[in-house]
């Protein structure tokens, strides 16, 4: 009722039989997930929790994290830091500016600066096309792993451009 709050319940059913324990886990055989080597990251992200999970995954991928809270404080911080970036990790969905306006008014300021942008919403082909003609590394949808903040700063950094064949939001 307004005014008065609200009461959610929410019920799981119980799982048959417990989880295996060597789910989610790299085997040896399995694809070994990149590592940065010091590089400095600029993380646009406006909620907190988000952005402290990010410096958090590119920290203990050995990058180096700063987070912006805004798209205002990002510009002000490359305008007067911007040789000290690697790379920049930006929120698709920001109040008074878009990611992909962000990495627009990047560009303009620095051309080359390597952009991955994340969102927690389907991209629509429109938005998809504008982030390639923007070029956009890579999009990662939330909420993402370490590993595919990983796998999206190592192809942004080192690997060129993304595979062709595949839409960005598919890796």
């Amino acid at each position: 009722a307004p005014g008065k709050g609200s009461t959610f319940r929410l019920c799981f059913p119980l799982a048959e039989k417990p989880a295996d324990p060597s789910l989610g886990k790299l085997h040896p055989s399995s694809t070994v997930v990149p590592r940065g080597h010091g590089e400095h990251v600029l993380v646009v992200e406006d909620e907190t929790s988000v952005a402290e999970i990010a410096r958090h995954f590119l920290t203990g991928l050995g990058y180096h994290a700063t987070v912006c809270h805004s798209p205002e404080q990002a510009l002000e911080e490359l305008r007067l830091n911007a040789s000290d970036y690697a790379a920049v990790l930006t929120d698709l969905s920001m109040p008074r500016m878009t990611g992909l306006d962000l990495i627009r008014r990047i560009h303009q300021q620095e051309p080359g600066l390597p952009c991955v942008l994340c969102t927690g919403f389907v991209v629509s082909a429109a938005t998809e096309n504008e982030a390639t003609q923007l070029g956009v590394r890579d999009v990662v949808t939330k909420p993402y792993s370490r590993q595919d903040l990983a796998f999206a700063l190592d192809r942004a950094l080192y690997g060129g451009k993304p595979d062709d064949t595949k839409p960005l939001t598919s890796r």
